[in-house]
């Protein structure tokens, strides 16, 4: 079906496997910080970076 749908499908497979790749590298980093700084930490930082941007754009409206 993807490969129906793309205007080169014999390139989508490698594409594909390439981006599901990177995710995978990406979920394996993601739990070694969360062991490494903890979880509260990385939530802790979410929310503060959130709200700086929230801020921001509050500011440039």
């Amino acid at each position: 079906m993807c490969r129906m749908q793309i205007r080169v499908p014999d390139d989508w497979r490698g594409d594909y496997l390439a981006q599901i790749g990177a995710a995978r590298i990406g979920e394996r980093l993601l739990l070694e910080m969360g062991d490494e700084y903890g979880w509260e930490t990385l939530h802790a930082y979410a929310r503060s970076w959130f709200g700086y941007s929230e801020q921001r754009m509050v500011e440039a409206v």
